[in-house]
């Protein structure tokens, strides 16, 4: 599953993996990774913990448009990406500045954690 509760030090995590999608070729499943990951989020009783994988993917301005209006921030408490670079940084800008959601960004998957659990 795309989208599912981790642990980590005791700590819940939703994890969203985008990893190897291109949502050109498997919009769908782009969109729907998404949409699980908003309904998991709004679902929940109390702020969210977000680790967020797009290594090996690629996402587009229609993507991040679509994030900009739907992404529940109000719930986050902190966010955590990892593979985030070339185009993907500008569209991660411009969701910043959108919804004031201020993912950090990691180079790998044990920093994004820690940085989550800090």
């Amino acid at each position: 599953m795309p989208t599912t509760w981790i642990t980590y030090k005791n700590r819940k995590i939703l994890y969203v993996d985008y990893r190897g999608l291109k949502t050109m070729e498997k919009k769908e499943e782009f969109l729907n990774t998404a949409k699980q990951a908003g309904e998991m989020i709004r679902a929940s009783k109390e702020k969210v913990l977000i680790f967020t994988d797009f290594r090996d993917c690629s996402i587009s301005p229609e993507f991040m448009e679509r994030m900009k209006t739907s992404f529940p921030t109000e719930k986050v408490e902190k966010h955590a990406l990892i593979g985030v670079e070339g185009i993907k940084k500008l569209l991660l800008d411009s969701f910043k500045k959108a919804t004031g959601n201020i993912p950090e960004v990691f180079e790998t998957e044990t920093e994004a954690k820690n940085f989550l659990v800090s």
